[in-house]
């Protein structure tokens, strides 16, 4: 059997996916009736070959702002964008190669050795306002919203 945990607007989604080919789904309104019935069902969720949750919002194209002081989880998305200094560029850090009109690689840049973004071959991208709004059109974008 394959567990899949889908996080939705409305509550979470577990797909049970059994080895004859049949599926079953369940809708759970909260977090915390999810966790009963699997509790209850004797499935353990996190770690190797174990159910995740995967969060649906994550692969919708926008602009994702996430507030890490606030306990916010960050999106698991490939493009992490920051606004520039006086709000004329933006600067997008992903491990895709962009194109395009406004989109200028910025090299060399050095991330802190063994990091994900490191191990990954993340690049850096100057991006003006008008080429950002097109790629927030066509991918999901993180964006760091602090407090101070």
């Amino acid at each position: 059997m394959k567990y899949e945990i889908f996080k939705t607007c409305v509550g979470y989604t577990l797909v049970i996916n059994r080895t004859g080919g049949t599926r079953n789904d369940y809708r759970f309104a909260s977090k915390a009736e999810l966790n009963r019935w699997l509790k209850l069902a004797g499935i353990r969720y996190g770690g190797a070959g174990m159910a995740e949750i995967i969060y649906l919002d994550d692969h919708r194209a926008g602009v994702h702002l996430y507030c890490p002081e606030m306990g916010q989880r960050k999106p698991e998305v490939q493009l992490e964008a920051t606004l520039g200094h006086y709000g004329t560029h933006y600067y997008v850090d992903t491990p895709l190669e962009l194109k395009g009109r406004g989109i200028t690689e910025i090299v060399p840049v050095c991330w802190a050795p063994g990091c994900k973004k490191d191990v990954e071959g993340w690049r850096t991208y100057r991006v003006t306002r008008r080429a950002f709004e097109k790629l927030k059109a066509q991918y999901p974008i993180a964006m760091e919203n602090l407090l101070d």
